[in-house]
């Protein structure tokens, strides 16, 4: 799984949304375009650090959250980010 030309579109998109629902609406999209390749991006980077580093633990809470918090909501109105 990888980022593709569709997850960045989704995330210009994203961007661009006023509405706090909107992400609850577009879920499904959301973990297909953006999750889905970090969770695979967390895979990858485990099995290549296992000799190396074993035991270490990729941060995977919140991974692809790309809700703003409220105090940077209210600088530009933009309720979610357009980058991960």
């Amino acid at each position: 799984m990888t980022f593709s030309e569709e997850s960045l579109k989704f995330l210009t998109w994203a961007r661009k949304q006023k509405d706090a629902e909107w992400l609850a609406h577009h879920d499904a999209k959301h973990q297909r375009l953006i999750r889905a390749s970090l969770l695979a991006l967390d895979d990858t980077v485990k099995q290549e650090l296992a000799n190396e580093a074993p035991g270490y633990h990729f941060p995977t809470r919140g991974i692809g959250r790309i809700k703003k918090s409220s105090n940077k909501v209210a600088l530009d109105g933009a309720q979610f980010k357009d980058w991960v």
